[in-house]
């Protein structure tokens, strides 16, 4: 039973939640120093990018800690747990650790709140994640950009490697409405000197970031497309160029930190990334995907996995998501609809406002559900597919597994 020491602090954590949003560093600087400066400690492989960025943070993790190194990764967001943020070889950290995480970290936030500089909630588990890794003595740190780059509290470490997976058009009140402007905010991450690993970009966004490499006097390494003798446990194209790329950064890493490379890449093997067009235990299709970008790549995977195949798909998104553009993607593969809301702190459509959306590029038949509960328990003459959102993905898995599943997964 979760002990209530535990559920105090993680309202501790939610109730920062109100702070929303705040792109900088001065805070999270603070935080860190306050906290003794643990990411001065850690070797990290620091990974932007509009999609990708969590599966190639995936196997980077599997892959590291196949070659016997002790890896940390931070991620977000969660699916069901906080504990999934912070994972060291795989494992969620135990709720023993992140209440008494939190319990040290508290007064400096409530002191931070008290002059007028409350940090957010990001800012708070980017700081607690730090402060686990470097106590638990970790090889490396494969740490995950929250969003953008230059701004993002990540970005107060300097990594062994920079990684930039793809560039598309998403969180524009915050990063810009071009592809330009997005790739500046990813580009921030590039240090002086420290390598940066590319995947596919689009011409323009490319050139953007080769200036910040250029002026940073970084070198640029793509990859190279080769996974001869490879087996990748995720499915999908678009999972073979995140291999790639997480190849090209095991290479360059194992040689500059003298570990067996041939160790490392049976990590692929068995890298785990919920979410990511997984198929449930009832043939259910779930998939994440939240903007034009990453629902064309779910698409791509339908055909080569399900050719011809006709799906209900079960539809829920944030307010700030381009939600009619993914409905003329998803046309393709519906037989119907379902709308249902998204339960949690950040606006979501409602199913009224999705069927609104929906009809304007879409005459496929639409219903309205309550809640992902009632949506599951709907009759449907095809298979679900299930996608919109990470965090309708995380109640989705809630109904399937329990959280300790989860977590251990």
């Amino acid at each position: 039973m979760t002990m209530p020491a535990y559920q105090d602090s993680l309202k501790f954590l939610s109730d920062l939640e109100i702070y929303g949003i705040k792109l900088g560093l001065e805070q999270v600087s603070e935080l860190f120093s306050r906290t003794g400066n643990p990411q001065e400690k850690l070797r990290f492989i620091h990974v932007a990018g509009t999609n990708g960025k969590g599966s190639v943070c995936a196997m980077l993790s599997s892959c590291l800690k196949a070659a016997g190194l002790k890896t940390g990764f931070y991620s977000s967001p969660h699916l069901v747990s906080i504990r999934e943020r912070f994972r060291i070889n795989g494992a969620a950290i135990p709720e023993k650790e992140l209440c008494r995480l939190i319990d040290m970290i508290r007064p400096h936030v409530l002191e931070m709140k008290a002059s007028g500089r409350c940090p957010t909630f990001f800012e708070v588990t980017t700081v607690i994640a730090g402060m686990y890794f470097a106590e638990q003595k970790t090889d490396f740190v494969v740490w995950e950009t929250g969003m953008g780059g230059r701004f993002d509290a990540t970005n107060i470490v300097t990594p062994v490697a920079s990684v930039i997976t793809g560039i598309g058009i998403d969180h524009t009140a915050f990063l810009g409405s071009t592809l330009e402007a997005i790739a500046f905010e990813k580009a921030g991450i590039i240090k002086p000197g420290i390598p940066v690993f590319c995947g596919k970009l689009g011409r323009h966004a490319m050139k953007v970031i080769e200036d910040k490499a250029r002026t940073c006097n970084s070198p640029i390494i793509y990859p190279e497309g080769n996974l001869k003798g490879i087996k990748l446990s995720l499915r999908g194209k678009i999972q073979k160029q995140n291999a790639c790329l997480a190849l090209a950064v095991l290479k360059r890493v194992a040689k500059d930190f003298n570990f067996d490379l041939k160790d490392s890449i049976k990590g692929f093997s068995n890298t785990v990334w919920p979410a990511r067009f997984q198929i449930l235990k009832d043939g259910s299709i779930l998939d994440g995907s939240h903007n034009p970008q990453a629902v064309s790549v779910l698409i791509s995977n339908l055909e080569e996995y399900f050719p011809e195949e006709k799906f209900t798909v079960i539809f829920g998104c944030l307010a700030d998501k381009d939600s009619e553009s993914i409905f003329k993607l998803l046309d393709k593969v519906a037989d119907e609809f379902i709308f249902v809301p998204i339960k949690g702190s950040r606006k979501s459509l409602s199913p009224d406002e999705l069927e609104q959306f929906c009809m304007k590029v879409s005459d496929k038949a639409a219903r309205k559900a309550a809640s992902v509960r009632e949506a599951l328990d709907m009759e449907h003459g095809k298979r679900f597919l299930i996608t919109g959102s990470l965090y309708l993905a995380g109640q989705v898995l809630s109904e399937y597994f329990t959280e300790e599943e989860i977590v251990n997964i």
